[in-house]
């Protein structure tokens, strides 16, 4: 990207926080070009939700961008604003609601047993990587076989290797269970592993290319096999794909 017509002081003017972000990268966007690739920007599978933004959970509500369905195969520019100042007041106040309305709250002991644990192995762990350094090899799976242009090989190459950088033992330094910014890095590994595995399955699982999810082996869209939404649920360790037809009560397939 060429920034470098423009006059003196204008880029620090008109975007001070992406000119910061330059020079701290060592760049001067009014001298050099900038390197540009594609990343993602917005994440349009999700939860599924009903009319009170609650999930098949009962009690557990979804706003913005964990929750799925909403923009369909691509969001439109702008769009993911209305969806959070919507949707964030719907699930706010309906959890509100659900709150006030169920007073008496019984949780599982087996399954808080089951948290502490996995917890507690963390924190026991001797040896292993560092957590900050599994997510950066996650996402570089992610980014090189799961990326803009798919195909069924690289998808499929995408998966054997998460399956496999899951089994990586994690280590963290420091063993305090306050503010331990290396322990919460850890949990959310656990979960992003899941939901990487998640769009890999359903990516394999579409045979066509549709909105922001393209297949260089299937390039057209098929809407007589795949007019339909992938629900992925997780049973244990195992990954469950149903098919729901979409929806095309209030607006055709064909919108003008």
């Amino acid at each position: 990207m060429d920034l470098t017509y423009h006059e003196p002081g204008f880029i620090k003017k008109m975007t001070p926080g992406l000119y910061e972000t330059y020079v701290n990268l060592g760049i001067d966007p009014e001298k050099e070009l900038i390197e540009v690739a594609p990343t993602v920007h917005f994440f349009m599978g999700g939860l599924n939700i009903d009319t009170q933004w609650q999930t098949e959970v009962a009690g557990l509500f979804g706003a913005g961008e964990v929750t799925g369905g909403m923009h369909g195969a691509n969001r439109l520019s702008q769009n993911a604003l209305a969806e959070i100042l919507v949707s964030g007041y719907m699930a706010g106040r309906n959890a509100a609601i659900y709150s006030k309305e169920n007073k008496d709250v019984h949780l599982n002991p087996k399954l808080i047993d089951h948290e502490v644990n996995m917890i507690q192995e963390i924190m026991d762990q001797k040896e292993g990587l560092p957590p900050s350094q599994v997510r950066k090899e996650l996402r570089d799976v992610m980014n090189t076989n799961v990326g803009v242009y798919r195909t069924e090989e690289s998808l499929m190459e995408g998966l054997r290797k998460i399956e496999s950088l899951e089994k990586t033992k994690v280590r963290i330094t420091s063993k305090s269970k306050y503010m331990n910014r290396e322990l919460l890095e850890a949990i959310e590994n656990k979960n992003m592993f899941t939901t990487a595995k998640t769009v890999i399955l359903s990516a394999l699982e579409r045979k066509e290319s549709r909105g922001a999810h393209f297949r260089s082996d299937y390039p057209e869209t098929d809407n007589e096999n795949y007019l339909v939404n992938i629900i992925v649920r997780k049973n244990k360790d195992e990954f469950i794909i149903d098919k729901e037809p979409v929806s095309l009560e209030v607006l055709g397939l064909e919108v003008e």
